[in-house]
């Protein structure tokens, strides 16, 4: 029988088709765009009494929090107090219109604080005809017209150009002045610039701890007793009533902070003003974007739930333009408030709204009641956040984006004319119609680019979609709406999940690594974060297999991320629809080739069965020899 070959035959539209097409597709996504930009009303009329009681208590419990933390924020980046207050209500209120995050709360920060009055001063030695309010509200406007662009052009993917190793040289330098700066605030040591260099501040801090002031025993008891400070001046000031009001005070005290928005107006655009800052802009404008973003995808990843970053990138920019008018200076995602937000049993972005009135109420009414706070006490909240220096990011456009494949196969003839099977392994696309796919509950997916940290967060969020999109979920549907996901609380949430029982589980996925020439520990990290939500989604531990390995290293790095390791115990069981006869495949043996280090150093061969020369190799034993 002559040798069969499968011949397939690409056609490209000519450009006229394809401009056509575009053009008729144009009304229809401008809807689908304006839509996307405001996910609020993809949930808020199913908005309920549970939602609502969590999400004031979030709300208020962040609102207490924010108010003495922006209050002292302001007065590192060099501004009155009431400008950290002005600063924290917008975002907090605007938020929920763009959020993508149910946890994340929009304010200053400590590193934003630092960063800003170091700029500040800087520009000040070159020219002091400007205040440090106007220079502030300034960058307000910029860096949020600079966000809120690249989100409306759905540029978010920039975030992953930035890595993780530049981030956190550049943050433990902060975070030294910042605590350095803060420790002598609160010993009442004045004098210190905690914006000139680390060593710097070191050293004049050491320097000076010989002129302590009475101010570092109410920072201390701040520090530690803060509600045996609060009863204790309750005390002291029902037995001196004489001493209660008196005109001066032994500490350094905050004194009359201004009530209401007394700076409302458009920030100054004067163009002398812009090319003082305009060398400073890019590098804020990075902290924010990255420092923002970070923090909503650590919370998504610890709660269940996918951000859309070019969102955050409208939700920020919007936060930072239209604060400027109200006197605020550049905002980001807060982690210390955001933590507590999670914790506090939050529902849905609208406690944001709780957020905002209880500081608007603050500014307006309480604004006597800071009279007296010590300024030491501000130096209390000591903060390591996270942020970043650009980098060059125009040759790696190809790197951020790679293609990726879910594999099939095609049979093909055999060369030497014996009638054995023979397969090729090839995209499940148009392409190649009469491709076979695996059996269900096996995957195989194809990177076509290096897994490394431009790309990382990309390839996981695919791999993650498709098998969410094809599998079963193992999990208790809930019973009342009040306990359905805020996200996820749409008329058909019951459709939904009947449609997903009917998907076959997951058993196993097969990476083909054969264009994987490097990874380093971002995308390790990658791998090991689709490993722990997959197992939670499937309610068991799948199995990984690895194929085409180039290179040593890439195995090795592997193996230390427990990839290769047996995991037989069970997670949750499984309430789908359709029951598997899981029990024989489960338990038999699985086959596979031995890989050697060429270097000659011994690993533990049970730790590499996962491991395969070959796809077909590794197809086999991810099906347990039946396809």
């Amino acid at each position: 029988m002559a040798d069969s070959h499968y011949v397939f035959e690409t056609k490209r539209p000519h450009v006229k088709e394809r401009a056509l097409g575009i053009a008729r597709e144009i009304p229809e996504f401008s809807i689908r765009y304006i839509k996307s930009l405001f996910p609020i009303f993809t949930w808020i009329h199913y908005y309920n009494l549970t939602w609502f009681i969590s999400d004031v208590i979030a709300g208020i419990t962040v609102g207490l929090v924010v108010i003495p933390q922006s209050m002292g924020y302001a007065k590192i980046a060099t501004l009155p107090v009431e400008y950290g207050l002005y600063s924290s209500f917008v975002g907090v209120a605007l938020y929920c219109f763009f959020a993508t995050s149910k946890d994340i709360t929009i304010g200053p920060t400590a590193v934003m604080s630092l960063l800003m009055g170091q700029t500040i001063s800087s520009i000040l030695k070159t020219d002091t005809t400007y205040t440090n309010t106007t220079i502030a509200a300034t960058f307000s406007l910029l860096t949020g017209l600079i966000a809120l662009s690249l989100g409306l052009l759905r540029l978010g993917f920039i975030v992953d150009f930035i890595p993780a190793p530049v981030v956190a040289g550049f943050t433990t330098g902060s975070a030294i002045n910042i605590v350095v700066g803060q420790i002598a605030n609160l010993l009442g040591i004045s004098g210190i610039d905690n914006k000139e260099a680390t060593y710097l501040v070191l050293i004049k801090t050491f320097g000076a701890l010989g002129r302590t002031k009475v101010d570092a025993a109410i920072g201390l008891l701040g520090l530690s007793f803060l509600y045996t400070v609060k009863h204790g001046c309750s005390f002291l000031s029902r037995r001196y009533p004489n001493k209660e009001n008196q005109t001066t005070s032994p500490i350094n005290i905050l004194k009359n902070v201004p009530s209401g928005f007394n700076h409302i107006g458009a920030p100054e655009l004067n163009p002398d003003l812009l090319r003082l800052i305009a060398g400073y802009l890019p590098g804020i404008s990075v902290v924010i974007i990255l420092e923002h973003v970070a923090i909503a995808r650590s919370f998504g990843r610890i709660n269940d739930y996918k951000i859309v970053a070019s969102q955050e990138l409208i939700a920020i920019g919007a936060t930072n333009a239209l604060g400027s008018f109200f006197g605020a200076y550049p905002a980001t995602g807060s982690f210390s408030r955001s933590a507590i937000k999670a914790k506090s049993g939050v529902r849905t972005p609208l406690d944001g709204i709780f957020t905002a009135a209880l500081v608007i109420l603050a500014l307006f009414v309480l604004t006597p009641a800071f009279y007296y706070i010590p300024n030491a006490t501000l130096s209390v909240e000591i903060g390591i956040y996270v942020s970043t220096l650009v980098a060059l990011v125009v040759l790696l456009i190809r790197l951020a984006r790679p293609r990726f494949d879910v594999l099939g196969r095609l049979e093909i003839a055999s060369s030497n004319g014996d009638g054995s099977k023979k397969f090729t392994y090839v995209p499940l696309c148009s392409m190649f119609q009469t491709a076979q796919s695996p059996p269900d509950g096996v995957l195989i997916f194809r990177f076509d680019e290096s897994l490394t940290y431009p790309n990382s967060s990309y390839l996981e969020d695919q791999i993650v979609n498709y098998v969410k999109s094809n599998t079963r979920r193992v999990s208790r549907t809930a019973e009342k709406i009040g306990d359905r996901p805020w996200n996820d609380a749409g008329d058909d949430y019951e459709n939904k999940v009947l449609e997903n029982s009917k998907l076959p589980k997951l058993r196993a996925i097969v990476f083909d690594f054969s264009a994987v020439s490097t990874i380093d520990s971002t995308g390790v990290q990658a791998l090991v974060d689709i490993k722990k939500n997959l197992n939670r989604y499937t309610g068991d531990h799948i199995e990984y297999h690895f194929t085409n390995i180039l290179n040593v290293n890439i195995q090795r790095a592997l193996i230390v991320a427990g990839f290769g390791e047996v995991e037989q115990t069970k997670l949750v069981i499984d309430v789908g629809i359709h029951s598997v006869e899981e029990s024989s495949e489960e338990n038999s043996e699985i086959s596979s080739v031995e890989i050697g280090i060429s270097n000659g150093t011994s690993m533990n061969p049970i730790r590499k069965k996962y491991f395969h020369l070959s796809l077909q190799e590794a197809a086999t034993a991810a099906t347990n020899g039946v396809w």
